[in-house]
């Protein structure tokens, strides 16, 4: 989430040295340095931002659309609708060997899910969900 921070800092025109300002500009107090009125103000904002990046691939023994993967790997950052958080998930579909591996880590570091078994007995999960004839497909 983006967090925005504002500084004001305020230095006399003639010769910079800073100075403390009162509440109104209308009547400065003369610079203590050098006897000046004129002011600069300087607002510096910072914001923050966050970036998480992810790789998806798909290997297959033909051409796009009439070969499935054989092999699908992710490995990134995915974002947790229900927790709001951004997790850290490694998985590796291998139709060939038949196994489904995933390692899901949550921000504190806990692994939130650890999964190595036959792709075979992984069922009633995710995308793997059993569907009624009326609902949706994903």
């Amino acid at each position: 989430m983006a967090e925005q921070e504002s500084n004001t800092t305020v230095s006399c025109s003639g010769c910079g040295a800073s100075v403390s300002e009162p509440g109104g500009i209308e009547d400065p107090e003369p610079c203590p340095a050098c006897g000046s009125t004129a002011r600069t103000f300087a607002v510096t904002f910072t914001d923050k931002a966050e970036a998480h990046d992810s790789l998806a691939t798909k290997a297959r023994h033909g051409n796009v659309g009439k070969a499935k993967p054989h092999r699908e790997a992710f490995t990134g950052f995915d974002y947790h609708r229900d927790t709001k958080e951004w997790r850290q998930v490694s998985r590796v579909v291998d139709r060939e060997g038949d196994r489904y591996t995933e390692r899901i880590v949550d921000a504190a570091g806990n692994v939130v899910r650890d999964v190595d078994e036959p792709l075979s007995d992984h069922r009633d999960h995710g995308a793997a969900k059993r569907r009624t004839p009326t609902d949706p497909a994903p």
